[in-house]
């Protein structure tokens, strides 16, 4: 098999330059042992590999290589043979700056092993549809990009002096599961994959002892979510700028579930609800 870096590109190249294709046969990546222990190594890097999931196992319990490979190999035969089920997230409710909780799921270490791979699969395909005004959770994009595409309208020559700023509320416990599934499924021609994201969605959460799962929402703090719900608003993306940018008069930038949308002199600007 090419490697991961390698059929990551040839994924991207054909997104790229195939706009409207399909991508079958993919759900052998994601179970793929190379795959998965590439996914593995990426989430014990992280600091939140030392807080567990609903399981409490965390990267101490996987500290030999003997561990690691038994795991992927385990969950790698689950994938195979379609047994592979992910558990409800641990949710856990932070502080925001307003003063609000936001919950946030923590998955095991398994199912973002699991998630992990997946995203390696699906980012690069995504990547290369993604419109150009996305900038949140995407590789190589930052707030200080938005600002700084925002410099080059705001000022005399770009005839911008105003920012209408607009938030979706609970924009990843609002996500509905059939429309996200179908809006995949537009681009992802292979079940396993639609299937495979089908339980991730509906797995559903832990909260004070109790498994909730609704039919909407995929949970902040899974390593595929941010992925999900860009996936997801990329077709508000497109209305829009179906509606907004066709003359090239009008622009905007979006975080995920956050927006941007600079407004032209003279009160010409155009209001978007989230």
């Amino acid at each position: 098999m090419p490697s991961i870096i390698g059929m990551q590109q040839a994924l991207a190249r054909k997104a790229l330059y195939q706009p409207y294709s399909r991508f079958s046969d993919i759900y052998g990546l994601v179970r793929d042992e190379s795959w998965l222990s590439a996914a593995l190594f990426s989430i014990l890097q992280h600091e939140g590999a030392a807080v567990p999931g609903i399981d409490g196992v965390t990267k101490t319990h996987l500290d030999s290589d003997t561990k690691r490979a038994r795991l992927v190999a385990a969950i790698a035969r689950q994938l195979r043979e379609g047994t592979y089920r992910p558990s409800p997230v641990r949710r856990v409710c932070v502080p925001k700056a307003d003063g609000r909780l936001r919950p946030v799921g923590i998955p095991t270490i398994t199912d973002r092993m699991v998630q992990e791979s997946l995203r390696m699969t699906l980012e690069p395909i995504y990547e290369g549809r993604f419109l150009p005004c996305s900038f949140g959770f995407r590789p190589r994009q930052s707030t200080m990009d938005v600002i700084r595409q925002l410099t080059t309208l705001m000022n005399a020559q770009g005839h911008y002096y105003w920012v209408m700023s607009g938030d979706i509320d609970g924009c990843f416990d609002n996500i509905p599961h059939g429309k996200l599934l179908e809006t995949i499924a537009e681009t992802i021609d292979d079940r396993r994959v639609i299937q495979l994201i089908r339980l991730m969605l509906v797995a559903g959460y832990e909260e004070n002892g109790r498994i909730r799962t609704p039919n909407c929402g995929t949970s902040q703090g899974g390593v595929i979510s941010p992925l999900l719900a860009n996936i997801y608003l990329h077709q508000m993306d497109q209305e829009r700028m179906e509606k907004l940018g066709e003359s090239g008069d009008l622009s905007h930038y979006h975080g995920t579930g956050h927006s941007l949308l600079p407004v032209l002199s003279g009160g010409m600007g155009a209001s978007v609800p989230e």
